[in-house]
């Protein structure tokens, strides 16, 4: 990252030769080192073998992964699909996996809309109040007619709604099992 007139390091341990009057900013973690005066830069080949430290991976985002955050960091609650569902049963229902990345996207899409239209701290507090709530989003189950089911424990609740159906009629349904058997938890 040389120029003439100024050098500018995204990362301090980069440019080894810069000296250690730079500013940082902590807001955007950007270091920068102050102008120097102008001189000729020579370029002479590197002998010394790469240092593997200062190389960084590319790091990929999986849009589903950030969606599926921001759903979950928002309500409260945590939203399982893919390869997280293989092998999931309900009762003695086998499931089978949503995997086709645009259909997750869909999906999540469509929680994200249906869900929007529920108080935001509804989950949360039942979440606080010992009930915490895990959405399975699948393809299908092994019987074909079945949208969505509702698992109680004594300590959480498990949705899992078979995405090749209406989400929204499905996830409010089973949404409404969730309340209810909370207020059946706290004595109503």
């Amino acid at each position: 990252f040389k120029s003439l007139n100024f050098s500018l390091s995204l990362y301090s341990n980069i440019n080894n030769e810069s000296n250690n009057s730079g500013s940082v900013d902590n807001s955007q973690n950007i270091t920068t080192t102050p102008v120097r005066p102008s001189t000729p830069v020579e370029e002479v080949p590197s002998t010394n073998p790469v240092d593997d430290s200062t190389v960084t991976e590319e790091v990929v985002v999986d849009p589903n992964d950030t969606l599926r955050k921001t759903i979950e960091n928002q309500y409260g609650l945590s939203i399982k699909y893919g390869k997280e569902t293989e092998g999931y049963m309900v009762d003695t229902l086998s499931t089978f996996p949503i995997t086709d990345e645009n259909e997750i996207n869909i999906a999540l899409l469509d929680m994200q809309s249906t869900i929007s239209l529920f108080p935001e701290d509804l989950f949360w507090e039942l979440k606080n109040n010992g009930y915490p709530l895990t959405i399975y989003l699948i393809k299908n189950y092994s019987v074909e007619n079945i949208t969505g089911i509702t698992e109680s424990y004594s300590n959480r609740v498990n949705i899992s709604i078979a995405t090749k159906f209406s989400f929204g009629e499905t996830f409010n349904h089973e949404v409404y099992h969730y309340i209810d058997r909370y207020i059946e938890k706290k004595g109503g």
